[in-house]
């Protein structure tokens, strides 16, 4: 079984923190939500940040995969092209979600020969 792993998206520097350079997620009492904690003492907030979860699944070249995450599919049997989907997470479980289409795809079948291009927050077609 995978440990929980996070990463998390800083707003205003445009840059990930990555689960090894954090001291941890601390649920704060008062109701402000979760915060990250980048050092002893030292919290960023939910309006600085946003939390991405690790699906426990890597791509075709190990590359972990997060929520958020852009992934290109080669064809398969109902696609003759290759395509993109964004990296969701929704009602307990993660997906694939094509831009564009209603459909969702079982990122476990997905993830087998699909490679992870970038995420939401860096790349421009996202």
């Amino acid at each position: 079984m995978n440990n929980l792993e996070f990463r998390a998206w800083i707003i205003k520097e445009n840059e990930y923190l990555m689960w090894d350079d954090m001291y941890g997620l601390e649920r704060h009492d008062n109701g402000t939500g979760i915060h990250v904690a980048i050092a002893d003492h030292c919290f960023l907030s939910p309006e600085e940040v946003i939390i991405e979860q690790y699906t426990g699944l890597k791509d075709k070249n190990t590359v972990k995969m997060f929520k958020n995450d852009i992934m290109k599919c080669p064809p398969n049997n109902a696609i003759d092209h290759e395509y993109n989907v964004v990296i969701k997470f929704e009602n307990g479980r993660f997906y694939g979600e094509r831009p564009g289409f209603v459909m969702t795809e079982d990122l476990f079948w997905l993830s087998r020969n699909a490679e992870i291009i970038g995420n939401i927050h860096e790349s421009k077609d996202s």
